[in-house]
């Protein structure tokens, strides 16, 4: 499965670029923030909103406002419960700022 492909790399891909402040027209994250993604969604799936903020941040005292609210949007964004049992779960999701040419994009 290639990287375009993997669920995986789209999730981190996502956190990435969330993290590194996505809007529209940014199609790509710093490559801080692409070393960071994988911690990032590791506590991401612990739902640990104050820690995820302050991983983003880089601070050691807390996180600001901008980044509480971007680690809210990848908790909001990347992990979902499972349907079946409840379990947190990582899922890619298409959000307002996907590829409108992507499968099952909104459009």
């Amino acid at each position: 499965m290639s990287a375009a492909t993997d669920p995986s790399a789209q999730v981190l891909g996502e956190v990435a670029l969330i993290a590194c402040g996505r809007r529209k027209g940014k199609t790509r994250s710093c490559s801080s923030c692409e070393r960071k993604a994988p911690i990032l969604l590791s506590i991401a799936r612990t739902g640990a909103v104050d820690a995820l903020a302050t991983a983003i941040c880089g601070g050691n005292e807390g996180a600001c406002r901008d980044c509480h609210d971007k680690a809210r949007m990848i908790l909001d964004e990347t992990v979902t419960p499972c349907a079946a049992c409840g379990e947190a779960g990582l899922y890619p999701r298409q959000t307002r700022f996907s590829d409108p040419a992507a499968p099952g994009a909104s459009r």
